[in-house]
Parts: C-alpha cells; structure tokens; sequence
C-alpha cells in the first residue's frame, strides 16, 4: 500500500489493492503518522500486523509513503525455517538408520 502527500500536504491514496482489512482512512492516517516521524523509513502497527515505511519524493515532486506487510514475510521465514529444521533431523534420523542397517 502506499500514499502521497502535495504541496498543499494533503496526503491521497496511491495504491490499496491486496491490503487486507485497511481502509483508505486508515491508509491516510498512517501516512501523516509516518511523515510525522521526519524518517527516512521506520515501521507503523496497524492492527496486528507490522508494516515497514520508505519516505521517498517521485519525479512530480511529490512525497510518497509506501508500506511493505513485514509480518507475511516474518510468518513465511518461521514455517520455512521449522521445516526446515524437522527435515534435518529427519534425514539424520534417516542417516543413522541406514548406517546401523549397514553394519
């Protein structure tokens, strides 16, 4: 999701497609709260997720907020990395048997 603010500082919504229960009001709100950090980037939480910002100004001149859903990525990391895991030990679990077969 993302937002824009002019030169008049009134903030717009640019993209809100795929964001899962955020309005556009909501979107606006976490814009100025994000500009009103004086940040570069930094990170907002809004409900129970938390999403990473990135201040940036486009071509127009225009300042633009864009906000990526860390906690997606954070849930994805987790499962792989318990897969991981129950993978690895059932391999050496696998390993150990084969190597006591071959005695």
């Amino acid at each position: 999701m993302s937002g824009s603010v002019d030169a008049s500082h009134r903030v717009t919504v640019v993209n809100d497609n795929n964001v899962y229960q955020v309005n556009s009001t909501k979107i606006k709100s976490i814009t100025r709260k994000a500009l009103s950090d004086h940040q570069d980037s930094g990170s907002v939480d809004v409900g129970r997720n938390q999403y990473a910002y990135r201040v940036a100004k486009n071509s127009v001149g225009q300042t633009m907020v864009v906000f990526l859903n860390e906690t997606l990525i954070y849930n994805r990391f987790w499962l792989l990395f318990r897969v991981a895991v129950v993978l690895g030990i059932g391999s050496l679990i696998v390993f150990a048997v084969v190597l006591k077969i071959a005695k």
